[in-house]
């Protein structure tokens, strides 16, 4: 047998990958049983290869055996899903009322930054996206109230908060709404006003 073209070489090689069969155990030259280098010393190509015109044929090979090819990877998700939620947003101009304001998360709150609030709740809380009356002490420029306490701001959160005068902090509600007063129980009064009621000794 003549020697055989490349171009014969490599239509056999196609054919072979395509239809499943053994493509080592061809040998056109007569030789050894299982040698796969061709005659002339060309280098073969897969039918996978660039020239090789099986790819599609071996695609359909693999899909008959159950192979499943890669993941399509075009496939983005749907990057909107979470504007469907009540009080989402996309921008501010979606926002109205007392959530007027579009954050980075897409929903609607009351504020962004403080120059989003007015009086009496002029500062904007970075936690909760609301107007606060406080978020510091020096917030209350009240001397009546001048502990932020809960973002309110109160006569005190503890003892150490009050004047002499009225030594005591009354904070029934922990501090929301305390108060300065002269006492809390009887045993804080003086005994010729030795009754304490409502804070002050009687």
């Amino acid at each position: 047998m003549g020697r055989m073209r490349p171009a014969a070489w490599i239509a056999i090689a196609t054919v072979t990958a395509a239809c499943g069969l053994d493509f080592d155990r061809f040998d056109p030259s007569g030789g050894s049983e299982g040698s796969t280098e061709p005659p002339d010393g060309t280098v073969e190509e897969s039918a996978s290869g660039p020239s090789g015109g099986g790819v599609e044929a071996a695609a359909e090979a693999a899909a008959e055996r159950g192979i499943d090819g890669p993941a399509d990877s075009s496939v983005m998700p749907d990057q909107s899903a979470d504007l469907d939620a009540p009080g989402a947003c996309a921008t501010s101009a979606a926002c109205g009322g007392s959530t007027a304001f579009c954050n980075a998360a897409h929903m609607c709150v009351q504020c962004l930054v403080t120059a989003d609030c007015t009086a009496p709740t002029p500062y904007c809380s970075p936690t909760s996206a609301t107007c606060v009356q406080c978020l510091s002490n020096g917030n209350c420029t009240s001397p009546a109230t001048p502990v932020c306490s809960n973002q309110q701001c109160v006569g005190c959160e503890t003892n150490a908060d009050c004047p002499g005068s009225r030594p005591y902090c009354n904070a029934p509600d922990g501090g929301a709404r305390g108060s300065c007063v002269v006492c809390l129980q009887n045993s804080q009064c003086p005994m010729r006003r030795p009754t304490c009621t409502n804070g002050t000794c009687g």
